[in-house]
């Protein structure tokens, strides 16, 4: 199977395709934008999470922030 089959068939299964690991920064998350808005990636370490894009509390974006040593975004 090609990457761009399993790209068209993730994307109609509402899928989107991230950055590599070796892309995400362990101080700066990384935006990703699909259909139904953006999602941001982190990774400390080996460990790699997404999240959407905005702030739980009062729904501001977070792909501008900064990831602090201990982790908190």
């Amino acid at each position: 199977e090609s990457r761009r089959t399993r790209r068209a068939t993730m994307a109609r299964e509402g899928w989107v395709a991230g950055p590599a690991v070796a892309d995400v920064p362990e101080t700066q998350p990384v935006r990703v934008d699909g259909a139904h808005g953006s999602a941001i990636v982190t990774r400390r370490g080996a460990t790699v999470q997404a999240f959407r894009n905005a702030c739980a509390h009062q729904g501001l974006p977070l792909d501008r922030a900064t990831i602090d040593a201990d982790g908190t975004l």
